[in-house]
């Protein structure tokens, strides 16, 4: 699948990096996708960071007034592309976490499938997600669980078609 977007090239050697998180919060929340910062060395040797802003065509006024108003940023370089994808769809599954002293917990795992849903080119569960299972599961502190053996985890469970998932910790 393919869809028309822009990239804009945005190069700053002005903002602190609370601002340049701020710029990328506020940036995506005006209507970018995603937003890179790639540090560089300007002018007469000053620190700075290109911003790269991928967008779709029509919010390209609402980034660019916020770069202007926010932070005096009084142009970019704007590059046309055709932003390649695959298909994605949510599905619900069921997990079961057996923790180390017999207890059960159970939750709705969002799992993001890449593809045809018949046969998937990949299956994963989003970040978003395993950061409140990995702060849930430790809060107790009769668990200690790293994110990423928990990620580890729960991705080879989705592997298997159970129902539910079930994860020994």
């Amino acid at each position: 699948m393919e869809k028309e977007g822009l990239i804009l090239v945005v190069a700053t050697d002005s903002l602190s990096g609370e601002e340049l998180g701020y710029a990328i919060n506020g940036l995506q929340e005006v209507g970018a996708y995603n937003v890179n910062l790639i540090p560089t060395i300007t002018k007469k040797n000053r620190p700075g960071q290109l911003m790269i802003v991928d967008l779709p065509v029509k919010n390209e006024n609402a980034v660019g007034n916020f770069l202007v108003k926010e932070f005096g940023i009084l142009g970019y370089h704007r590059i046309k592309t055709e932003h390649v994808f695959e298909q994605i769809n949510f599905i619900e599954r069921k997990l079961s976490v057996r923790g180390p002293k017999g207890w059960v917990k159970n939750f709705e795992l969002q799992v993001k499938v890449v593809g045809d849903m018949a046969d998937p080119l990949s299956m994963d569960v989003e970040n978003d997600f395993l950061v409140k299972l990995h702060k849930e599961l430790n809060a107790d502190k009769t668990t200690s669980i790293t994110m990423t053996k928990l990620r580890k985890m729960v991705e080879s469970a989705l592997q298997n078609n159970e129902d539910p998932l079930i994860l020994e910790i």
